[in-house]
Protein backbone atom coordinates (compact mmCIF):
# COMPACT_ATOMS: atom_id res chain seq x y z
CA UNK A 1 0.00 0.00 0.00
CA UNK A 2 1.34 3.51 -0.74
CA UNK A 3 1.92 6.61 1.08
CA UNK A 4 -1.14 8.11 -1.06
CA UNK A 5 -3.23 4.76 0.05
CA UNK A 6 -2.55 4.87 3.46
CA UNK A 7 -3.64 8.85 3.32
CA UNK A 8 -7.07 8.21 1.81
CA UNK A 9 -7.70 5.02 4.10
CA UNK A 10 -7.02 6.95 7.19
CA UNK A 11 -8.21 9.93 5.82
CA UNK A 12 -11.64 9.02 3.77
CA UNK A 13 -13.45 12.27 3.90
CA UNK A 14 -11.66 13.43 1.57
CA UNK A 15 -12.28 10.84 -0.74
CA UNK A 16 -15.98 10.26 -0.51
CA UNK A 17 -19.20 12.30 -1.07
CA UNK A 18 -19.70 14.86 1.21
CA UNK A 19 -22.47 12.63 2.39
CA UNK A 20 -20.07 10.60 4.69
CA UNK A 21 -20.17 13.27 6.86
CA UNK A 22 -24.00 13.04 7.25
CA UNK A 23 -24.58 16.28 7.07
CA UNK A 24 -27.86 15.83 4.73
CA UNK A 25 -25.63 17.32 2.01
CA UNK A 26 -26.08 14.64 -1.14
CA UNK A 27 -24.03 15.18 -4.33
CA UNK A 28 -20.26 15.26 -5.16
CA UNK A 29 -17.64 17.89 -4.05
CA UNK A 30 -16.35 19.52 -7.67
CA UNK A 31 -12.86 20.93 -8.31
CA UNK A 32 -9.79 18.25 -8.94
CA UNK A 33 -6.98 17.39 -6.98
CA UNK A 34 -3.97 20.36 -6.40
CA UNK A 35 -1.23 20.98 -9.35
CA UNK A 36 2.28 19.67 -9.07
CA UNK A 37 4.35 21.56 -6.33
CA UNK A 38 7.58 23.22 -7.90
CA UNK A 39 10.66 21.80 -6.92
CA UNK A 40 11.59 22.43 -3.69
CA UNK A 41 14.38 25.07 -2.34
CA UNK A 42 16.67 23.21 -0.03
CA UNK A 43 19.43 24.37 2.26
CA UNK A 44 21.74 22.95 5.06
CA UNK A 45 23.06 24.43 8.39
CA UNK A 46 25.01 20.94 9.83
CA UNK A 47 23.19 18.02 10.16
CA UNK A 48 19.79 19.82 9.49
CA UNK A 49 18.21 20.33 6.22
CA UNK A 50 16.00 22.64 5.25
CA UNK A 51 13.07 22.14 2.70
CA UNK A 52 10.69 25.08 1.38
CA UNK A 53 8.14 24.97 -0.92
CA UNK A 54 5.17 26.82 -2.75
CA UNK A 55 1.56 25.69 -2.33
CA UNK A 56 0.81 24.57 -5.75
CA UNK A 57 -3.16 25.51 -7.04
CA UNK A 58 -5.68 23.46 -5.02
CA UNK A 59 -8.16 23.79 -7.47
CA UNK A 60 -10.72 25.36 -4.83
CA UNK A 61 -10.17 22.52 -2.03
CA UNK A 62 -7.53 23.08 0.41
CA UNK A 63 -4.24 20.86 0.55
CA UNK A 64 -4.48 18.89 3.67
CA UNK A 65 -1.55 17.52 3.61
CA UNK A 66 2.34 17.71 2.24
CA UNK A 67 4.80 14.43 1.63
CA UNK A 68 8.23 15.14 1.52
CA UNK A 69 10.23 13.23 -0.09
CA UNK A 70 14.09 12.19 0.08
CA UNK A 71 15.99 10.39 -2.41
CA UNK A 72 13.32 9.43 -4.14
CA UNK A 73 12.10 7.75 -0.93
CA UNK A 74 8.76 8.84 1.62
CA UNK A 75 10.17 10.79 4.68
CA UNK A 76 7.32 12.18 5.99
CA UNK A 77 4.13 13.80 6.12
CA UNK A 78 3.13 17.24 7.25
CA UNK A 79 0.35 19.14 7.00
CA UNK A 80 -1.18 21.29 4.16
CA UNK A 81 -0.47 24.89 5.97
CA UNK A 82 3.13 23.48 6.02
CA UNK A 83 5.16 25.21 3.30
CA UNK A 84 8.92 24.36 5.33
CA UNK A 85 10.23 21.62 6.74
CA UNK A 86 13.02 20.38 8.32
CA UNK A 87 15.19 17.11 8.31
CA UNK A 88 18.01 15.91 10.65
CA UNK A 89 18.01 12.47 10.31
CA UNK A 90 20.00 12.09 7.11
CA UNK A 91 23.61 10.60 7.59
CA UNK A 92 26.09 12.62 7.39
CA UNK A 93 28.45 13.48 4.46
CA UNK A 94 25.63 11.87 1.90
CA UNK A 95 23.99 13.72 -0.61
CA UNK A 96 20.20 14.24 -1.04
CA UNK A 97 17.37 15.39 -2.90
CA UNK A 98 13.90 16.53 -2.01
CA UNK A 99 10.52 16.90 -3.51
CA UNK A 100 7.13 17.15 -2.27
CA UNK A 101 3.57 16.51 -3.44
CA UNK A 102 0.24 17.66 -2.39
CA UNK A 103 -3.11 16.35 -1.19
CA UNK A 104 -6.83 17.38 -1.29
CA UNK A 105 -10.02 16.21 -1.19
CA UNK A 106 -10.38 15.22 -4.70
CA UNK A 107 -6.56 13.62 -4.50
CA UNK A 108 -2.87 14.20 -5.05
CA UNK A 109 -1.27 15.81 -7.04
CA UNK A 110 1.91 14.42 -9.43
CA UNK A 111 4.96 14.72 -6.99
CA UNK A 112 7.26 17.53 -8.13
CA UNK A 113 10.90 17.68 -9.56
CA UNK A 114 13.79 16.91 -7.39
CA UNK A 115 15.10 19.84 -5.04
CA UNK A 116 19.23 20.37 -5.55
CA UNK A 117 21.75 18.38 -3.85
CA UNK A 118 22.46 18.81 -0.40
CA UNK A 119 24.72 17.50 2.17
CA UNK A 120 24.53 17.67 5.93
CA UNK A 121 27.20 18.00 7.85
CA UNK A 122 28.70 18.95 11.43
CA UNK A 123 32.24 20.26 12.57
CA UNK A 124 34.33 16.86 13.38
CA UNK A 125 33.93 14.84 16.82
CA UNK A 126 36.96 15.91 19.36
CA UNK A 127 39.86 14.26 19.08
CA UNK A 128 40.97 12.29 21.71
CA UNK A 129 43.98 13.99 24.02
CA UNK A 130 47.26 14.23 21.82
CA UNK A 131 50.11 12.11 22.72
CA UNK A 132 53.70 13.25 23.73
CA UNK A 133 57.55 12.06 23.21
CA UNK A 134 60.75 14.42 23.63
CA UNK A 135 64.03 14.03 22.14
CA UNK A 136 66.16 16.12 24.07
CA UNK A 137 64.74 19.72 23.04
CA UNK A 138 61.87 18.54 20.68
CA UNK A 139 58.47 17.48 21.26
CA UNK A 140 56.61 15.45 19.03
CA UNK A 141 53.00 15.81 19.88
CA UNK A 142 50.78 13.18 17.71
CA UNK A 143 46.93 12.53 17.43
CA UNK A 144 44.58 10.30 15.52
CA UNK A 145 42.24 12.30 13.39
CA UNK A 146 38.62 11.78 14.74
CA UNK A 147 35.40 11.43 12.65
CA UNK A 148 35.19 14.08 10.15
CA UNK A 149 31.25 14.45 10.06
CA UNK A 150 30.03 14.73 7.02
CA UNK A 151 33.24 16.61 5.27
CA UNK A 152 36.62 16.44 5.01
CA UNK A 153 38.94 17.41 7.89
CA UNK A 154 40.99 20.78 6.50
CA UNK A 155 43.62 21.54 9.38
CA UNK A 156 44.36 21.62 12.81
CA UNK A 157 44.20 23.85 16.02
CA UNK A 158 47.14 22.81 18.34
CA UNK A 159 47.10 24.70 21.78
CA UNK A 160 50.08 24.73 23.73
CA UNK A 161 50.16 25.84 27.26
CA UNK A 162 46.79 27.35 25.96
CA UNK A 163 48.34 29.65 22.90
CA UNK A 164 46.29 28.06 19.95
CA UNK A 165 47.99 27.93 16.07
CA UNK A 166 46.33 26.58 13.35
CA UNK A 167 49.28 23.45 12.23
CA UNK A 168 47.84 22.35 9.09
CA UNK A 169 46.20 19.12 7.97
CA UNK A 170 48.80 17.26 9.75
CA UNK A 171 48.59 14.40 12.48
CA UNK A 172 51.58 15.39 14.24
CA UNK A 173 53.56 18.09 15.11
CA UNK A 174 57.42 18.95 16.26
CA UNK A 175 57.00 21.59 18.80
CA UNK A 176 60.83 22.94 18.56
CA UNK A 177 60.82 26.78 19.78
CA UNK A 178 60.01 26.05 23.78
CA UNK A 179 61.74 27.43 26.42
CA UNK A 180 64.03 24.36 27.97
CA UNK A 181 63.01 23.75 31.52
CA UNK A 182 59.38 24.58 30.99
CA UNK A 183 56.42 21.87 31.00
CA UNK A 184 54.13 21.40 28.41
CA UNK A 185 50.80 20.40 27.82
CA UNK A 186 48.76 20.53 24.43
CA UNK A 187 45.34 20.05 23.29
CA UNK A 188 44.12 19.67 19.93
CA UNK A 189 40.75 20.87 17.78
CA UNK A 190 39.81 19.70 14.34
CA UNK A 191 38.53 21.71 11.77
CA UNK A 192 35.73 21.51 8.24
CA UNK A 193 34.25 23.51 6.48
CA UNK A 194 31.64 23.14 8.78
CA UNK A 195 33.63 23.97 11.75
CA UNK A 196 35.99 23.49 14.58
CA UNK A 197 35.53 20.41 16.87
CA UNK A 198 36.09 21.16 21.11
CA UNK A 199 38.92 20.74 22.06
CA UNK A 200 40.76 17.34 23.13
CA UNK A 201 41.44 17.03 26.91
CA UNK A 202 45.16 17.77 27.99
CA UNK A 203 48.43 15.82 26.56
CA UNK A 204 50.57 14.60 29.33
CA UNK A 205 52.69 17.60 30.69
CA UNK A 206 56.23 17.65 29.07
CA UNK A 207 59.86 19.34 29.72
CA UNK A 208 62.13 19.98 26.62
CA UNK A 209 65.48 20.18 27.63
CA UNK A 210 69.19 19.34 26.50
CA UNK A 211 72.41 18.46 27.59
CA UNK A 212 74.14 20.84 29.47
CA UNK A 213 75.80 23.91 28.43
CA UNK A 214 79.79 24.52 28.43
CA UNK A 215 80.71 25.18 32.04
CA UNK A 216 82.73 28.33 32.55
CA UNK A 217 86.36 27.36 33.28
CA UNK A 218 88.20 29.02 36.85
CA UNK A 219 91.45 29.60 37.66
CA UNK A 220 93.30 27.00 38.46
CA UNK A 221 95.47 27.12 41.69
CA UNK A 222 98.44 24.95 42.79
CA UNK A 223 98.79 24.88 46.97
CA UNK A 224 102.59 24.17 47.64
CA UNK A 225 101.39 22.93 51.38
CA UNK A 226 100.22 19.24 50.26
CA UNK A 227 101.19 19.12 46.15
CA UNK A 228 97.65 19.31 45.05
CA UNK A 229 95.89 21.74 42.13
CA UNK A 230 92.76 22.45 42.35
CA UNK A 231 90.27 23.13 39.15
CA UNK A 232 87.65 25.68 40.04
CA UNK A 233 84.26 26.28 36.97
CA UNK A 234 80.93 27.73 37.16
CA UNK A 235 78.08 25.87 37.06
CA UNK A 236 76.96 24.86 33.75
CA UNK A 237 73.66 25.86 32.57
CA UNK A 238 71.31 23.24 32.81
CA UNK A 239 69.62 23.32 29.67
CA UNK A 240 66.22 22.10 31.14
CA UNK A 241 67.26 19.12 32.84
CA UNK A 242 69.14 19.37 36.10
CA UNK A 243 72.95 18.92 35.99
CA UNK A 244 74.24 15.78 37.52
CA UNK A 245 77.81 14.59 37.49
CA UNK A 246 80.89 16.79 35.88
CA UNK A 247 83.97 15.39 34.04
CA UNK A 248 87.32 16.76 34.79
CA UNK A 249 90.20 16.81 31.88
CA UNK A 250 93.93 17.47 32.78
CA UNK A 251 96.42 18.11 30.23
CA UNK A 252 93.57 16.52 27.76
CA UNK A 253 93.34 13.36 29.74
CA UNK A 254 90.02 12.46 32.07
CA UNK A 255 90.94 12.59 35.57
CA UNK A 256 87.63 12.24 37.13
CA UNK A 257 83.95 11.68 36.96
CA UNK A 258 82.33 13.70 39.82
CA UNK A 259 78.77 14.55 40.98
CA UNK A 260 77.35 18.15 41.27
CA UNK A 261 80.39 20.20 42.15
CA UNK A 262 82.30 22.84 41.00
CA UNK A 263 85.68 22.33 42.24
CA UNK A 264 87.92 19.41 42.35
CA UNK A 265 91.50 18.98 43.83
CA UNK A 266 93.70 17.17 41.76
CA UNK A 267 96.71 15.24 43.07
CA UNK A 268 99.13 14.73 39.90
CA UNK A 269 103.16 14.72 39.70
CA UNK A 270 105.13 16.99 41.70
CA UNK A 271 106.71 19.96 39.57
CA UNK A 272 104.54 18.67 36.38
CA UNK A 273 102.38 21.63 34.81
CA UNK A 274 98.73 20.87 34.71
CA UNK A 275 95.29 22.66 32.79
CA UNK A 276 91.60 21.48 33.19
CA UNK A 277 88.77 21.50 31.32
CA UNK A 278 85.22 20.48 32.11
CA UNK A 279 82.05 18.87 30.79
CA UNK A 280 78.69 18.22 32.48
CA UNK A 281 76.16 15.75 31.78
CA UNK A 282 71.99 15.40 32.53
CA UNK A 283 69.95 12.74 31.55
CA UNK A 284 70.37 13.52 28.31
CA UNK A 285 74.14 13.33 28.33
CA UNK A 286 77.65 15.03 28.64
CA UNK A 287 77.50 18.66 26.50
CA UNK A 288 80.49 20.41 25.73
CA UNK A 289 83.61 20.41 27.16
CA UNK A 290 84.89 24.45 28.31
CA UNK A 291 87.47 25.74 27.10
CA UNK A 292 91.15 25.06 28.97
CA UNK A 293 92.18 26.98 32.32
CA UNK A 294 95.12 28.31 33.24
CA UNK A 295 98.58 26.64 33.37
CA UNK A 296 99.71 25.87 36.67
CA UNK A 297 102.97 24.07 38.26
CA UNK A 298 102.21 21.45 41.08
CA UNK A 299 104.83 23.00 43.60
CA UNK A 300 106.54 20.84 45.78
CA UNK A 301 104.93 20.99 49.26
CA UNK A 302 107.35 23.55 51.75
CA UNK A 303 109.13 20.00 52.90
CA UNK A 304 110.04 19.84 49.23
CA UNK A 305 111.10 24.19 48.79
CA UNK A 306 112.59 24.19 52.25
CA UNK A 307 115.41 21.88 53.25
CA UNK A 308 116.91 21.45 57.19
CA UNK A 309 119.98 20.13 57.64
CA UNK A 310 120.01 18.77 61.55
CA UNK A 311 122.15 17.20 64.37
CA UNK A 312 126.10 16.64 64.36
CA UNK A 313 129.31 14.58 65.92
CA UNK A 314 129.88 16.81 69.12
CA UNK A 315 128.23 18.67 71.75
CA UNK A 316 129.32 21.94 69.95
CA UNK A 317 127.22 21.26 67.34
CA UNK A 318 125.03 18.36 67.53
CA UNK A 319 121.88 20.30 68.63
CA UNK A 320 122.03 22.56 64.73
CA UNK A 321 119.45 22.86 62.72
CA UNK A 322 119.61 25.16 59.49
CA UNK A 323 117.92 25.62 56.14
CA UNK A 324 117.67 25.94 52.85
CA UNK A 325 115.99 26.86 49.83
CA UNK A 326 116.56 23.87 47.17
CA UNK A 327 115.86 25.80 44.42
CA UNK A 328 118.28 28.30 44.96
CA UNK A 329 122.04 28.23 45.95
CA UNK A 330 123.29 29.85 48.99
CA UNK A 331 124.43 29.65 52.48
CA UNK A 332 122.25 27.88 54.57
CA UNK A 333 120.92 30.03 57.43
CA UNK A 334 120.01 28.65 61.44
CA UNK A 335 116.97 27.40 61.82
CA UNK A 336 116.64 26.44 65.39
CA UNK A 337 117.64 23.72 67.75
CA UNK A 338 116.97 20.00 68.13
CA UNK A 339 115.38 18.92 71.45
CA UNK A 340 118.23 16.81 72.41
CA UNK A 341 121.50 17.45 70.54
CA UNK A 342 122.84 14.26 68.82
CA UNK A 343 124.11 12.91 66.04
CA UNK A 344 123.72 9.72 64.01
CA UNK A 345 120.29 10.76 63.87
CA UNK A 346 117.32 9.88 60.99
CA UNK A 347 115.25 12.42 59.13
CA UNK A 348 111.92 12.38 57.04
CA UNK A 349 109.17 14.80 56.44
CA UNK A 350 105.60 15.52 55.40
CA UNK A 351 104.42 17.81 53.19
CA UNK A 352 104.12 20.06 55.95
CA UNK A 353 106.48 18.63 58.61
CA UNK A 354 110.23 17.48 59.26
CA UNK A 355 111.02 14.44 61.70
CA UNK A 356 114.18 13.38 63.79
CA UNK A 357 114.51 9.80 65.12
CA UNK A 358 117.34 8.19 67.54
CA UNK A 359 120.90 9.05 67.54
CA UNK A 360 123.75 8.17 69.13
CA UNK A 361 122.63 6.86 72.63
CA UNK A 362 119.09 8.50 72.05
CA UNK A 363 115.65 7.02 71.30
CA UNK A 364 114.27 10.55 71.05
CA UNK A 365 112.09 11.53 68.07
CA UNK A 366 111.45 15.75 67.97
CA UNK A 367 109.44 17.28 64.99
CA UNK A 368 109.80 20.92 63.14
CA UNK A 369 106.99 22.58 60.73
CA UNK A 370 109.25 23.24 57.75
CA UNK A 371 108.11 26.62 57.27
CA UNK A 372 108.57 28.28 60.17
CA UNK A 373 111.99 28.89 62.24
CA UNK A 374 111.92 27.25 65.60
CA UNK A 375 113.71 25.03 68.01
CA UNK A 376 112.25 21.28 67.56
CA UNK A 377 109.32 19.93 69.63
CA UNK A 378 109.07 16.37 71.04
CA UNK A 379 106.79 14.08 69.33
CA UNK A 380 107.49 10.63 70.91
CA UNK A 381 110.18 7.85 71.26
CA UNK A 382 111.82 5.47 68.94
CA UNK A 383 110.42 1.66 70.26
CA UNK A 384 114.53 1.00 70.92
CA UNK A 385 117.23 3.13 71.30
CA UNK A 386 119.62 3.14 68.79
CA UNK A 387 121.79 5.10 66.13
CA UNK A 388 119.30 5.59 63.31
CA UNK A 389 120.46 7.11 60.61
CA UNK A 390 117.85 6.17 57.23
CA UNK A 391 114.31 7.40 57.70
CA UNK A 392 111.87 6.80 54.43
CA UNK A 393 108.36 8.27 54.09
CA UNK A 394 105.39 8.24 51.96
CA UNK A 395 103.05 10.76 50.25
CA UNK A 396 100.13 9.36 52.86
CA UNK A 397 102.17 10.69 55.72
CA UNK A 398 103.59 7.24 57.23
CA UNK A 399 107.55 7.81 58.13
CA UNK A 400 109.53 4.71 58.84
CA UNK A 401 113.03 4.71 60.26
CA UNK A 402 115.30 1.82 59.69
CA UNK A 403 118.44 0.19 61.45
CA UNK A 404 120.68 1.88 63.39
CA UNK A 405 123.20 -0.08 65.04
CA UNK A 406 125.47 -3.11 63.48
CA UNK A 407 123.49 -6.11 65.56
CA UNK A 408 119.66 -4.36 64.74
CA UNK A 409 117.25 -5.02 61.90
CA UNK A 410 114.62 -3.18 63.36
CA UNK A 411 112.41 -0.65 61.74
CA UNK A 412 109.76 1.64 63.11
CA UNK A 413 107.21 3.63 61.92
CA UNK A 414 105.17 6.56 62.94
CA UNK A 415 102.11 9.11 61.10
CA UNK A 416 104.20 12.20 60.36
CA UNK A 417 100.84 14.45 61.27
CA UNK A 418 100.46 13.25 65.16
CA UNK A 419 102.72 12.65 67.73
CA UNK A 420 103.56 9.38 69.22
CA UNK A 421 105.93 6.60 70.25
CA UNK A 422 106.82 4.97 67.34
CA UNK A 423 105.62 1.04 66.30
CA UNK A 424 107.34 -2.18 65.23
CA UNK A 425 107.34 -2.14 61.39
CA UNK A 426 109.23 -5.40 60.83
CA UNK A 427 113.18 -6.02 60.09
CA UNK A 428 115.59 -5.40 57.19
CA UNK A 429 117.11 -8.19 55.51
CA UNK A 430 120.73 -7.73 57.10
CA UNK A 431 121.38 -6.35 60.33
CA UNK A 432 123.67 -3.07 60.16
CA UNK A 433 124.37 0.22 61.31
CA UNK A 434 124.72 3.60 58.83
CA UNK A 435 122.45 2.69 56.04
CA UNK A 436 120.71 5.06 53.86
CA UNK A 437 117.58 5.78 52.82
CA UNK A 438 115.10 6.84 49.77
CA UNK A 439 111.83 6.55 48.66
CA UNK A 440 108.86 7.48 46.47
CA UNK A 441 105.52 8.24 47.33
CA UNK A 442 105.05 4.31 48.30
CA UNK A 443 108.27 2.42 48.58
CA UNK A 444 111.38 3.03 50.51
CA UNK A 445 114.81 1.30 49.88
CA UNK A 446 117.66 1.05 52.51
CA UNK A 447 120.82 0.95 51.60
CA UNK A 448 124.75 -0.12 52.73
CA UNK A 449 125.24 0.40 56.27
CA UNK A 450 128.07 -1.61 58.16
CA UNK A 451 127.77 -4.84 60.49
CA UNK A 452 128.23 -4.81 64.14
CA UNK A 453 132.11 -6.21 62.78
CA UNK A 454 131.99 -3.34 60.43
CA UNK A 455 132.22 -5.14 57.72
CA UNK A 456 130.98 -2.65 54.65
CA UNK A 457 127.81 -3.34 52.72
CA UNK A 458 126.46 -3.07 49.38
CA UNK A 459 123.23 -4.48 50.41
CA UNK A 460 119.29 -2.74 49.08
CA UNK A 461 116.57 -3.80 50.53
CA UNK A 462 113.09 -1.97 49.95
CA UNK A 463 109.90 -1.88 51.86
CA UNK A 464 105.86 -0.58 51.04
CA UNK A 465 105.65 2.08 53.50
CA UNK A 466 101.43 1.13 53.92
CA UNK A 467 102.05 -1.97 54.92
CA UNK A 468 104.02 -3.52 57.79
CA UNK A 469 106.03 -6.25 57.32
CA UNK A 470 109.93 -7.02 56.84
CA UNK A 471 111.99 -6.04 53.92
CA UNK A 472 112.60 -7.63 50.52
CA UNK A 473 116.35 -7.59 48.87
CA UNK A 474 116.50 -4.68 46.32
CA UNK A 475 119.44 -5.07 44.40
CA UNK A 476 123.24 -4.24 45.24
CA UNK A 477 125.27 -0.78 45.07
CA UNK A 478 127.80 -0.56 42.69
CA UNK A 479 130.53 -0.53 45.94
CA UNK A 480 129.70 -1.00 49.72
CA UNK A 481 129.18 2.29 51.59
CA UNK A 482 128.42 3.34 55.03
CA UNK A 483 129.31 6.11 57.43
CA UNK A 484 126.35 7.41 56.52
CA UNK A 485 126.18 7.84 53.09
CA UNK A 486 124.05 10.99 53.00
CA UNK A 487 120.77 10.07 50.66
CA UNK A 488 118.74 11.89 48.28
CA UNK A 489 115.54 11.00 46.33
CA UNK A 490 112.76 12.39 43.85
CA UNK A 491 109.55 10.23 43.38
CA UNK A 492 110.96 8.15 40.86
CA UNK A 493 114.98 7.87 41.36
CA UNK A 494 116.57 7.72 44.23
CA UNK A 495 120.65 8.54 45.40
CA UNK A 496 123.18 7.26 47.35
CA UNK A 497 126.50 9.63 48.49
CA UNK A 498 129.57 8.94 49.00
CA UNK A 499 131.59 7.07 51.93
CA UNK A 500 135.41 7.51 53.43
CA UNK A 501 137.53 8.19 50.70
CA UNK A 502 134.79 8.41 47.85
CA UNK A 503 133.29 10.81 45.97
CA UNK A 504 131.29 8.77 43.77
CA UNK A 505 127.46 8.73 43.77
CA UNK A 506 124.69 5.95 42.85
CA UNK A 507 121.25 6.07 41.88
CA UNK A 508 118.41 4.07 41.46
CA UNK A 509 114.79 3.92 39.85
CA UNK A 510 112.86 3.25 42.98
CA UNK A 511 110.07 1.61 41.58
CA UNK A 512 111.85 -1.01 40.51
CA UNK A 513 114.29 -3.76 41.78
CA UNK A 514 117.78 -3.74 40.60
CA UNK A 515 121.32 -2.61 41.07
CA UNK A 516 122.58 0.55 41.19
CA UNK A 517 124.30 2.76 38.66
CA UNK A 518 126.68 5.59 38.79
CA UNK A 519 125.54 8.72 38.92
CA UNK A 520 128.44 10.78 39.10
CA UNK A 521 130.59 12.67 41.95
CA UNK A 522 130.58 14.81 44.53
CA UNK A 523 132.61 18.10 44.38
CA UNK A 524 134.65 16.56 47.25
CA UNK A 525 135.46 13.30 48.86
CA UNK A 526 133.86 13.11 52.51
CA UNK A 527 131.94 10.57 54.28
CA UNK A 528 129.05 10.95 57.35
CA UNK A 529 127.46 13.67 55.19
CA UNK A 530 123.58 14.12 54.86
CA UNK A 531 121.41 14.76 51.87
CA UNK A 532 117.67 16.18 51.65
CA UNK A 533 115.91 16.81 48.47
CA UNK A 534 113.04 18.36 46.08
CA UNK A 535 111.61 16.47 43.36
CA UNK A 536 113.90 17.76 40.83
CA UNK A 537 117.29 19.24 43.46
CA UNK A 538 118.94 16.73 46.05
CA UNK A 539 121.63 18.61 47.90
CA UNK A 540 124.41 17.06 50.11
CA UNK A 541 125.35 18.95 53.00
CA UNK A 542 128.63 18.43 55.70
CA UNK A 543 130.40 15.45 56.49
CA UNK A 544 133.59 14.70 57.54
CA UNK A 545 137.54 13.87 55.34
CA UNK A 546 140.73 15.84 56.63
CA UNK A 547 138.34 18.14 58.85
CA UNK A 548 134.55 18.89 59.74
CA UNK A 549 133.57 20.13 56.54
CA UNK A 550 130.88 22.75 56.11
CA UNK A 551 130.28 22.37 52.14
CA UNK A 552 126.91 21.69 50.26
CA UNK A 553 126.94 20.04 46.92
CA UNK A 554 123.79 19.88 44.31
CA UNK A 555 122.95 17.50 41.91
CA UNK A 556 119.89 17.58 39.37
CA UNK A 557 118.12 13.96 40.36
CA UNK A 558 117.17 13.38 36.91
CA UNK A 559 120.36 14.28 35.22
CA UNK A 560 123.49 11.98 35.63
CA UNK A 561 126.65 14.33 36.35
CA UNK A 562 128.87 15.29 38.68
CA UNK A 563 127.84 17.66 42.11
CA UNK A 564 127.97 20.81 41.37
CA UNK A 565 128.71 23.48 44.57
CA UNK A 566 125.37 25.12 46.65
CA UNK A 567 126.96 26.72 48.99
CA UNK A 568 127.78 26.19 52.97
CA UNK A 569 126.07 24.89 55.83
CA UNK A 570 126.42 27.34 59.00
CA UNK A 571 128.51 25.10 61.35
CA UNK A 572 130.87 22.60 59.67
CA UNK A 573 129.70 19.22 61.12
CA UNK A 574 129.60 15.54 60.08
CA UNK A 575 127.12 13.11 61.23
CA UNK A 576 124.14 15.18 60.43
CA UNK A 577 120.83 14.19 58.80
CA UNK A 578 118.38 16.06 56.45
CA UNK A 579 114.87 16.62 55.55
Amino acid sequence: MSHRDNFIKTNKEFSKPMDIFNTGFVGTVGGSAPDIPSAPNVSVEANTVTISWSHPDAHGNAIDVYNIYRNGVYLKQVTGSTTTDWDSTGTLGTSYVYAVDAHNVIGWSGVSANSSAVIPTTAPSTPSAPSVSRSTSTITVSWSAPSANGTAITSYALTINGSSSNVGNVTSYAHTNGTLGTAYVYTISAINATGTSSASANSSSVTPSTVPSAPTIGTTTDDSSNSTVTANWSAATANGNAVTAYKVYANGSLVATLGNVTTYVYTGTRDATYYFAVSASNTNGYGATSGNSNTVTNEAPFSAIRGVFAGGNSSSNDNVMDYITIASTGNATDFGNLSDGRGYLAGLSSETRGVFGGGSSSNVIDYITMASTGNATDFGNLSVTRNCRAGVDSSAGRGVFGSGDGDFTKMDYITIASTGNATDFGNLTVARAFPGGVSSDVRGVFAGGATGANIKLNTMDYITIASTGNATDFGDLTAVRSDPPGSVNSVTRGIFGAISGWSSINYITIATTGNATNFGSLTQTRYALAGLSSNTRGVFGGGGWGGLRNEMDYVTIATTGNAADFGDLSVARSRLTGT
